[in-house]
């Protein structure tokens, strides 16, 4: 019981370093609504492919910058959309 009890600690170890994730802060998200909820794809009935770019406190050596691309659109004769987004923070 006590090589279990020692093996459980010593295997749960590594987790204790973690990173959590967040999304990035866009000021113009109805030009891009997929970055905010995938399931919009295709709804508009047409493929759309945009960028967009954010930098935060400008003139600050690493200040944060996101970057986003995405393109989305119908298929399957508009019942089905599909989408893809690429994001750089």
């Amino acid at each position: 019981m006590k090589k279990l009890l020692l093996f459980s600690i010593l295997a749960a170890l590594p987790l204790a370093v973690l990173w959590g994730q967040q999304d990035p802060m866009f000021t113009k998200y109805m030009f891009n609504s997929i970055a905010y909820n995938p399931a919009y794809a295709g709804s508009q009935g047409y493929w759309d492919v945009n960028a967009t770019f954010r930098k935060q406190w400008v003139g600050i050596e690493g200040a944060p910058a996101t970057i986003l691309a995405a393109t989305e659109g119908p298929v399957a004769a508009d019942r089905v959309g599909l989408g893809f987004t690429v994001f750089h923070d």
